[in-house]
């Protein structure tokens, strides 16, 4: 958030070489912090899932269900760490049209992919959340490096 608030501020004065350094420190920090924190989850999440199934449940249904999803569970949880901070940037700076329509690209890609399934399953519900922030995290930074909208200001 304190990412987005920075980047928003940097945005309406983005033509000076101070503004944009300031504007590109501001995004590799909070997209460096969120690949650091959503590693170090997912990697301690992989390093031991029976005691953190465990610790949730005693229900062997449960505990086998969720022993079932795990992968798609570390990709969605990797993802999100990476969709949050890099949407920040894309909201920080302004670029309201591109965010929304990300959104909704994500959106209608992890219905697809929940409803590849009929009924969904809990497979196929983490693939579609997983597959939406990835989409998320791809849209974002494709939009930041394409130099295209308000982000052609930071590379002037």
């Amino acid at each position: 958030a304190s990412a987005s608030a920075s980047v928003s501020a940097k945005a309406a004065d983005w033509t000076t070489s101070e503004h944009r350094h300031d504007a590109w420190h501001v995004i590799r920090l909070g997209c460096g912090a969120g690949v650091v924190i959503a590693s170090s989850l997912t990697l301690l999440t992989a390093w031991r899932p029976a005691a953190l199934i465990g610790s949730l449940t005693t229900d062997t249904a449960v505990r086998e269900a969720c022993a079932s999803i795990l992968l798609p569970v570390l990709a969605c949880q990797l993802f999100k760490g990476l969709a949050f901070p890099s949407n920040a940037v894309v909201m920080g700076g302004l670029d309201w049209p591109f965010a929304t329509c990300g959104i909704w690209a994500g959106s209608a890609l992890c219905i697809a992919l929940v409803h590849a399934t009929s009924p969904p399953t809990l497979q196929s519900i983490w693939i579609g959340l997983s597959a939406f922030m990835a989409s998320q995290t791809f849209l974002s930074v494709a939009r930041v490096v394409s130099r295209t909208g308000p982000w052609a200001r930071l590379y002037l």
